[in-house]
This record gives structure tokens, C-alpha cells and sequence, in this order.
């Protein structure tokens, strides 16, 4: 692995900084929620449920939310998102009608106006990955599953999606809609791999307790010591955990030679640690955004967006990041002064534990955008 010079060392300390300011918060917030959730629910005597039947989300599992009777009165008035001069998308917040809109500031203004609405988030994370602004984009969007899970979780994009569809079904060749329904499909199928993994950690959990007790010891009672440096195998557990922080510093501890650099990390793919009976569902979820996508492509193959979100959502879907990398460095060759594919490619390379290529792409993206881009 290349040796770091010492302004080079100095350059991937920006490099954390920028994603730190950016990004991780976010990251951080979200990973912290789901290992606490994940650790609570080791402690609950209930047997948990999968979550491949709409009734099995909010009935006997360790990590579903309960009904609010407030919510399901809202829902009967439920407020539309407006698509286009009469005609609306019906969903289930608790706000005004609420523009679907690419228009960055009225987006930015109905946030502002419903902090809390999920729709609303949902509509600006759209609207941001029709830019080259990548890092605010996956913030939103993480934003807007976090606001989503808190209200209903993986249920909660059901009638978003019904509306969608429906909506297709009247503009068939509307790819505004067609977009926005495969990033609802993406949000579903994040969702319900998130709750899924919580539940399986809930079962190992349970199964851990059970065997302990069979076996007249206390589960969780033997530690072994921990090794000093850092591996491959420690950025992986960093990329599972999602947060950005974790892999820069696992990448950075390696590349400064407390680690040991042979040891390539591992990339997790969005059905890894799910309760097995869940993986029909969370994968039909996925296939069925990335189908949407190509079928915008189909007759917009220089919507250079969708390649590469397409490409973002098919690396975590499938952990070949790789396979992304090559469209972004397709796409940066023939549209060089766009920054996206190159801030994707920066988050790639370090997820790969190439920390100078990153620097070398971050700090081309941040460049072309300083000039308008």
C-alpha cells in the first residue's frame, strides 16, 4: 500500500473533517439508534416476528412501534403531496399539502415549514440527488428514514408507494414519477432490512440467553483480549456499522502502519445479518428500484443522476463496490466537470481502504463545485 506523505497525511485529516461536517452526524445518529435498539431488544422476553407480512411489523416484535391512535386519526384526512395542476399524491402525513418539486429551495422551504414530516425530507433528498450536492443528498435521505422510522417505520412508505404507483399508472411516461417511486421502493427495502437485522439480533440474542441457561453459565461472560493495530476485518466491522467516522479512522489507523494492510476489508450487502425469512421481501423492495431506474434510463440514458445513484444503491444492495466504481469512473470520464461520480468514487476508495485516491476525488469534487459545478 502507497506510504503516505506527510501532506498527504495532513490531507486525509481534511478528508475526515469534510465528512464529518457533512455527513456524519447522520451516520452516526442512525448507527448509534439501531445498535441500541438492537441491544434493548436482546432483553425482551417476547419472541420476535418477521416482518414479511404487512400485520407481522406491529404485532408481537421486540422492535415494532405500537399504534398511535393520534396517527391513524390523521391518516383519515390524510394531506396530499401535489403532483400536477389536479391531480395529488395521497400519503399519510401530518402536514398541508406538500409540493413534489426537483426545485431545491422550495424543498429546502417545506422542511423548514414541517421538520418533522418524512414526505417532506423525502422530497428534498429527491430533489438533491438532481445535483451534484452527493453529501447533502444521502444526509436527507438518511434523515428521512430516520423520521419514517419513528413513525411507523417500514410500513410507513406502504402508501407513498400505493400512490406512486397509481400515479404511474396515469403518466406512464413521467419519469419524475417513476424516479420518485423508485427511491420510495429503496426507502422500504432499507427499512425493512434495518428491522429485520434488529429482530435476528433479538433471536441470536434469545438463543444466546436460552443456551446459557441450559448450560448453567451467563452469556456474555467471556471477553478475550484485544489485539493492538488495525485490520481489514476492523474496517469491516466499521463499513457495517454504516458510519462514516469509524471507516475513515480504521482506514487511517491501517495507512499510518498501526495495521495491517493485506488484510482488505469486507463490503456487507444490505441482506447480510437479516432474519433469513425477511430476504424475499427486502430483496423484492430493492429489485423493484433499480428496475424503475432502468426503465428511466431506458429512455434517458444520459440522466446522469440516475447512473449514478443507480449504481450507489446497487453497491449497497449487493456489496459489489466495485462493480459501482467502474460506472463512476465511467461517467467522471465523459462528464469530467460534474462533480457526483468523483465524490462517489471518494467514498469508494476509502471504503476500500485507498485513502489517497479518495483524497485525490473528494478534493476533485469539492473543486468543480468551488467553480459552480
Amino acid at each position: 500500500m502507497h506510504t503516505l506523505l506527510p501532506s498527504e497525511k495532513i490531507a486525509s485529516a481534511l478528508l475526515c473533517a469534510i465528512f464529518s461536517v457533512n455527513v456524519l452526524p447522520a451516520l452516526a445518529a442512525e448507527s448509534t439508534a439501531e445498535s441500541t435498539a438492537a441491544t434493548t431488544s436482546t432483553q425482551v422476553a417476547t419472541p420476535a416476528s418477521s416482518v414479511s407480512a404487512p400485520a407481522a411489523e406491529s404485532v408481537a416484535n421486540p422492535v415494532a412501534s405500537s399504534a398511535d391512535p393520534a396517527t391513524a386519526a390523521s391518516e383519515e384526512a390524510a394531506p396530499k403531496i401535489m403532483w400536477k395542476p389536479g391531480q395529488s399524491l395521497e400519503t399519510s402525513t401530518d402536514t398541508e399539502d406538500i409540493v413534489a418539486t426537483y426545485d431545491i429551495d422550495l424543498a429546502r422551504r417545506q422542511v423548514a415549514a414541517y421538520g418533522d414530516s418524512p414526505e417532506a425530507s423525502f422530497i428534498l433528498a429527491i430533489a438533491l440527488t438532481r445535483t451534484s450536492r452527493v453529501e447533502e443528498a444521502l444526509k436527507e435521505v438518511q434523515r428521512a428514514r430516520r423520521l419514517a422510522e419513528s413513525k411507523g417505520g417500514p410500513a410507513y412508505f406502504d402508501k407513498m408507494i400505493a400512490s406512486y404507483e397509481k400515479m404511474l399508472v396515469s403518466y406512464p411516461k413521467d419519469n419524475q414519477v417513476r424516479y420518485g417511486l423508485a427511491w420510495a421502493y429503496y426507502m422500504k427495502a432499507y427499512l425493512l432490512g434495518r428491522h429485520s437485522r434488529k429482530v435476528a439480533a433479538w433471536k441470536a440474542g434469545a438463543a444466546a440467553q436460552a443456551q446459557a441457561l441450559a448450560n448453567g453459565t451467563t452469556s456474555g461472560a467471556a471477553t478475550g483480549a484485544t489485539k493492538s493495530g488495525t485490520s481489514g476485518k476492523d474496517i469491516g466491522k466499521a463499513l457495517s456499522s454504516g458510519n462514516i467516522a469509524a471507516i475513515a479512522g480504521s482506514v487511517a489507523s491501517m495507512v499510518m502502519g498501526q495495521g495491517n494492510p493485506g488484510d482488505l476489508p469486507h463490503i456487507p450487502t444490505a441482506l447480510e445479518k437479516v432474519d433469513p425469512a425477511d430476504i424475499p421481501q427486502i430483496k423484492g423492495f430493492y429489485d423493484k428500484a433499480l428496475s424503475q431506474i432502468d426503465e428511466i434510463l431506458k429512455t434517458e440514458p444520459n440522466d446522469i443522476w440516475s447512473v449514478v445513484y443507480s449504481a450507489h444503491l446497487k453497491a449497497e444492495y449487493t456489496g459489489n463496490l466495485e462493480g459501482s466504481m467502474k460506472v463512476w469512473r465511467h461517467v467522471a470520464a465523459n462528464n469530467p466537470n460534474n462533480p457526483a461520480p468523483f465524490f462517489f468514487l471518494g467514498e469508494g476508495y476509502l471504503k476500500q481502504g485507498n485513502l489517497k485516491e479518495s483524497i485525490n476525488h473528494v478534493s476533485k469534487a469539492i473543486a468543480l463545485r468551488a467553480l459552480g459545478n
